[in-house]
């Protein structure tokens, strides 16, 4: 690669990860700090710039915001075969203004949240693309997208949207809702966290099929518990809870910077 290619990248990073920071940190999906420690952690290089999928988002809000989730119903056992059931599909798109337009050929998420496909396409990508920037680009989503996967409740009911089953769950969706900011921000609150991390090996696309549906059941399981415990005080995460969640994040990871290590000729 040309020297003056590198060094156009490099300020387009540069540009994006500034729009990161200049974003309020209420809405994140985690806060920045705790992706960057995932990043980080997972040995990923640039772990900072597993913030910029919060910001590069804005660009079209309501159709990238599904990326970063999954409105799982409560009772919601993820297997492999169910990541495909909520994915992008595409779609032709009119104006309601101008009816005689032609149609638009857009890409439109699953209402319910694509986060468990995301993962898969961009994992694809990663495997497959011949691209540096293409590569850089899908390493980046993908860090921020197996952060978002280990938050419980972007794995669960959210006020009053449809959950994967169809049905609204005012109660749970509220309260979800009214925390959600609290739960991103909850790995910020732990002093001295003593990570343990366990190895995950992945080789074929099954093996991350596998885990993804392993950690969904484990952020759905977990909400449930923060939400059914104590019904007259729903509760938070304990500190070991969220940081078995962040271990778990980083270890998924760490197996797919592993899994999918590439060198590009220059």
């Amino acid at each position: 690669m040309e020297r003056g290619h590198v060094m156009k990248r490099t300020r387009i990073w540069a540009v994006m990860l500034c729009a990161v920071l200049l974003i309020p940190v209420s809405g994140f999906s985690w806060t920045c700090r705790t992706h960057t420690l995932i990043a980080k952690q997972a040995g990923m290089k640039n772990p900072e710039y597993a913030c910029i999928p919060d910001a590069s988002r804005q660009d079209n809000y309501h159709l990238l915001l599904p990326f970063h989730y999954h409105n799982a119903a409560p009772a919601t056992m993820v297997d492999a075969a169910y990541i495909d059931r909520f994915a992008v599909k595409e779609a032709l798109y009119v104006p309601e203004a101008e009816r005689n337009a032609r149609p638009i050929r857009i890409m439109v998420p699953h209402e319910a949240g694509v986060l468990y496909w995301k993962i898969i396409e961009l994992y694809r990508k990663l495997k497959t693309t011949e691209v540096p920037a293409d590569y850089d680009y899908a390493m980046m989503c993908i860090a921020h997208f197996i952060g978002d996967l280990a938050q419980p409740l972007h794995n669960y009911p959210h006020g009053s949207e449809p959950a994967s089953d169809g049905k609204v769950y005012k109660e749970i969706g509220k309260w979800a809702s009214s925390v959600h900011d609290a739960f991103d921000g909850r790995f910020d609150a732990v002093t001295n966290p003593v990570l343990k991390m366990r190895v995950v090996r992945i080789a074929p696309e099954e093996d991350l099929r596998r885990e993804v549906a392993r950690m969904a059941n484990e952020s759905i399981a977990l909400a449930n518990r923060c939400y059914n415990d104590d019904p007259s005080k729903r509760r938070g995460m304990t500190d070991a809870e969220v940081t078995s969640r962040i271990e778990d994040a980083i270890a998924l990871l760490q197996a797919v910077l592993t899994d999918c290590r590439r060198t590009f000729r220059k």
